[in-house]
């Protein structure tokens, strides 16, 4: 009696593990760097992700050497 409710327990365990849906996996890409071009002084772009939350920086030296900051 006993070895016949463990195959049933058996039976019932691999059946649920088996029929259990398939877990979704998330994917994001992380868009946090830092954008510049050498050869163009003067100004840079930098971006920070967290999560689903984006900080952005963009820096812009005017001809007088005055620094800019635009943040979003």
């Amino acid at each position: 009696m006993t070895s016949l409710l463990r195959r049933i327990a058996f039976a019932f365990v691999a059946a649920v593990g088996i029929s259990l849906p398939a877990s979704a996996t998330t994917f994001s890409i992380d868009y946090t760097d830092l954008w510049y071009i050498p050869t163009e002084s003067g100004w840079g772009l930098n971006v920070i992700q967290q999560g689903n939350v984006m900080f952005a920086t963009l820096f812009v030296y005017g001809t007088d050497n005055t620094p800019r900051w635009y943040v979003a």
